[in-house]
């Protein structure tokens, strides 16, 4: 092994979020939902994408940061499995300009932003609902999961480090009244390894592995519960110079109320132009 290979594997390094007060940054958020027929056979894909803007109101003494997020430009779009995409996508006008105060070393009952203006009649709901999830899939696994709280970032040291996380086994409520609501999502052996070093839009990064086993949850929708389930995996890639995400995506499996659906989730920074203009456009 040559001495610059042993000084990269021995070195330590820093994961946590070091933002500086007053920082703002930009991303896109693309989820895809392909719901999976006969034989496992991608029956149809919906795509849901939003932008938000994060910006540093502060940092508390422990090093908690305080933010405030801002989506915009948010939409959706549907295809069948042997289609492409088109061009035209439905926009979620109540999802424009939806702000909330963020911190990812809150407890989940902490983090609450306020869905009152999201469609939650038996009509509208699974707009209000999948845009609900949006704000949820952006924070609690490429914001929770670099963490102290949630993630246990601080013993993810040198290469190698891996550790099951704080928020394995600790049930968090998701619920958009008057319709869906899940009492107790839990995440079992939930698990983040600092796998290795690369470099994302130019910037050096450490490469965070996540994984979650089979964890059965139960969902009700309109008063009428299911049984479900998740398993996932993905990775986070960590700005090294002060722990902001650069990159991230995960597959997530999920026996649901309507059947197999196999969800994709891809994050990645932009800059202020193109959440401005809305032109981040992602490539699956």
């Amino acid at each position: 092994m040559t001495n610059e290979l042993k000084s990269v594997l021995d070195n330590t390094y820093d994961l946590s979020y070091r933002p500086a007060s007053g920082d703002t940054s930009y991303y896109c958020l693309d989820i895809l939902y392909s719901t999976l027929g006969e034989g496992g056979k991608v029956q149809s894909v919906a795509n849901w994408r939003g932008g938000f803007r994060r910006t540093v109101d502060g940092i508390d003494a422990d090093g908690a940061v305080q933010e405030t997020i801002v989506w915009q430009r948010s939409g959706r779009r549907e295809r069948d499995a042997g289609s492409p995409f088109g061009d035209e996508w439905e926009p979620l006008g109540f999802f424009e300009g939806f702000t909330y105060p963020f911190s990812a070393e809150d407890d989940y009952p902490d983090f609450q932003p306020d869905y009152s203006g999201f469609p939650s009649d038996e009509a509208g709901w699974p707009l209000g609902w999948n845009a609900l999830l949006m704000t949820v899939d952006a924070h609690v696994e490429f914001d929770y999961l670099r963490s102290r709280r949630h993630g246990a970032i601080d013993k993810l040291r040198t290469i190698g480090d891996t550790c099951v996380t704080p928020d394995s086994d600790h049930p968090y409520r998701l619920a958009l009244p008057p319709m869906v609501d899940v009492p107790a999502f839990t995440k079992r052996n939930l698990r983040n390894t600092f796998e290795g070093l690369g470099k994302v839009n130019g910037a050096a990064c450490a490469i965070i592995a996540f994984t979650m086993e089979v964890s059965p949850f139960q969902m009700s929708i309109g008063g009428t519960a299911f049984d479900c389930s998740s398993a996932f995996r993905g990775t986070i890639s960590v700005n090294l110079a002060d722990g902001s995400v650069e990159h991230g995506e995960f597959d997530e499996f999920v026996m649901g109320a309507a059947g197999p659906v196999y969800p994709r989730y891809e994050i990645r920074r932009i800059d202020e132009a193109a959440w401005q203009g809305g032109t981040f456009d992602l490539v699956f």
